[in-house]
């Protein structure tokens, strides 16, 4: 990956489908590495694209913190898809009942 692909400081991504109308439809949702920000804070951004466009930068006390909001963030936004009636797929068209599974609950990073 290069440096000015939008992917190079991702941290995690999951590629999905949503149904729409009898249509596949890419859904992307991105948590992209923390870093250090003002008054020793850590920064966490994370976005959503295809079905509907999320994002939040997420600041924390440490790292972790902020790896954790972004994940949060992700699954809430997801989740409520879901609780609304919509449906997600893996790109191998298997259903997505628990987010869980396709979003890891702890990541690896080098700060």
């Amino acid at each position: 990956m290069s440096m000015t692909d939008p992917l190079a400081h991702a941290l995690h991504e999951v590629r999905l489908l949503a149904k729409v109308d009898g249509q596949d439809v890419p859904v992307s949702a991105v948590i992209r590495k923390p870093f250090e920000c003002v008054d020793s804070q850590w920064l966490c951004a994370a976005n959503i694209s295809g079905l509907f466009h999320r994002k939040a930068d997420l600041e924390r006390a440490s790292a972790p913190e902020s790896i954790q909001a972004a994940r949060k963030f992700v699954v809430e936004e997801l989740s409520a898809y879901l609780a609304d009636g919509g449906e997600l797929f893996t790109v191998k068209h298997k259903p997505v009942t628990d987010l869980h599974s396709v979003i890891p609950r702890k990541f690896r990073c080098d700060y």
